[in-house]
């Protein structure tokens, strides 16, 4: 596999800019940028044998403003690189794949321009703007449509061993591993983009 330590450079560029918390290993994104080179070779190596194995995300749930509670997951960094390259790696097939209409994790794609959309289209006409929410969406998307979907997009092999690694690494909850057999995690930076592609497809 053809990967340069510039491509990882640039994703540990947008991880840094992302949230500092740490994963299972306690390791914050401010004491990896104090050994970042190092880590990044490694990273690079381990990717290029094909020997990398990502760890399980350390888990929480985290209060709904309506009720509920929402599983979030927080990989550790050197996963969250990984999972950043693999995200603008499979970018381009993804962008061709969604929808129009679609405004939800695109990079350049917002609220604010799905907003003026609408207003374009309706303005000399009136409209019903609906909010809907699929419960649990993202907590029973089912792994082999995911990367049946992919597959058939055209994305590298070694690229969904790459993702399906990801999804299944599992999560850490206290001093309990689980594996879960659906869902993508909340939390990871795959997650959103994923989702919506299953979404767009369906």
């Amino acid at each position: 596999m053809r990967l340069s330590l510039a491509q990882l450079r640039a994703a540990w560029g947008q991880v840094r800019r992302g949230s500092r918390s740490a994963g299972i290993d306690g390791i914050t994104t401010d004491w990896f940028a104090l050994v970042v080179n190092e880590q990044l070779a490694v990273l690079q190596h381990q990717l290029q044998q094909e020997c990398y194995y990502p760890c399980p995300a350390k888990g929480f749930y985290l209060n709904k403003a309506k009720g509920g509670k929402r599983l979030i997951g927080i990989p550790v960094v050197r996963d969250r690189i990984v999972q950043r390259w693999l995200l603008d790696e499979i970018y381009l097939p993804l962008e061709y794949a969604f929808l129009d209409c679609s405004y939800a994790y695109r990079p350049g794609r917002g609220i604010q321009m799905a907003v003026q959309h609408l207003f374009s289209f309706y303005q000399f006409q009136p409209a019903w703007v609906l909010k809907a929410d699929i419960t649990q969406f993202f907590d029973h998307l089912c792994h082999a449509l995911l990367l049946t979907d992919l597959e058939d997009l055209g994305v590298e092999p070694i690229l969904l061993q790459l993702i399906e690694a990801q999804l299944n690494a599992g999560i850490v909850m206290g001093k309990q591993r689980f594996f879960p057999s659906k869902g993508v995690l909340q939390g990871a930076i795959l997650s959103g983009a994923l989702a919506f592609f299953v979404f767009d497809r369906v």
